[in-house]
């Protein structure tokens, strides 16, 4: 069982005459799940953004406390909280959810500094078929944008726009940026599963497009989907996921208190 996908009650929205060849899914989440999933989410967002044994190897070599380094190491600066809340926990999702891509951890691992607004792709996830390329590999481009106080008429459009233009313009330059990390990391086995996307024209692949949108449930409108065109007309599996939080910024202060106090 998922600990976050099999709690979010999910329903496809099929009314609003927009996007038919694509998915919307509006998933929900209550105050009441925050018990049943806040263990996991902390102890997966630490992993986000250090490996544990980093995080152990760092604080003895510098004589220091875990809490200490991750004190260095985790935002405390409210918009870059949220927007870390929300992709690391969109990428639970993703991968608990459909056919279960892989997503590795590489963007929260590489700031130069704790507050560091990154660039680039929000998420990049795939599933690799066999020992050599094929054409059901599956490459996955995810713009995730998180409001936690709700009120942007434009949230939908900017997550849309946001993955269009990792598809058309940043796939090669983030394809191989990310094997630069991943093999900067010694995690070679990866790097090489992300080479077979870098020729579509050799190596035919599937792709699919997520524009996710983490929202607070008290100021979200279905209204806001009207920004989306009836149809998006590619070829690739399209999905607008919105998932909706009763008392968001709480989730995000209580998620980041709780990985404090587990290594204070």
């Amino acid at each position: 069982m998922g600990y976050i996908s099999d709690r979010i009650t999910w329903k496809r929205e099929t009314e609003t005459g927009k996007f038919l060849d694509g998915e919307i899914w509006i998933g929900q989440l209550d105050s009441s799940s925050f018990a049943a999933i806040a263990s996991e989410h902390s102890d997966v967002l630490v992993t986000c953004y250090i490996d544990k044994e980093h995080l152990s190897s760092l604080a003895r070599m510098d004589n220091k406390t875990e809490d200490e380094i991750l004190n260095n190491i985790l935002p405390d600066k409210p918009h870059i909280r949220s927007g870390d809340f929300g992709e690391i926990l969109s990428r639970s999702v993703l991968q608990e959810w459909k056919d279960s891509p892989k997503f590795p951890t590489e963007r929260w691992r590489n700031r130069s500094t704790k507050n560091d607004t990154v660039r680039g792709t929000d998420l990049v996830g795939y599933l690799c078929y066999g020992d050599k390329p094929n054409k059901d590999d599956l490459l996955v481009f995810c713009e995730v944008k998180t409001r936690e106080n709700g009120g942007d008429k434009d949230v939908v459009k900017l997550a849309y726009d946001g993955v269009l233009n990792d598809n058309t313009t940043r796939l090669t330059n983030t394809l191989y940026l990310l094997q630069y990390a991943l093999l900067r990391d010694g995690r070679v086995d990866e790097a090489k599963k992300l080479g077979r996307f870098s020729d579509p024209y050799e190596h035919p692949y599937r792709k699919r497009l997520i524009a996710f949108i983490v929202h607070e449930e008290r100021n979200w409108t279905n209204g806001y989907l009207q920004v989306l065109p009836d149809n998006h007309h590619l070829p690739d599996e399209f999905l607008v996921v919105i998932i909706k939080f009763g008392d968001l910024a709480k989730w995000i202060d209580r998620i980041y208190d709780m990985v404090a106090k587990v290594y204070e």
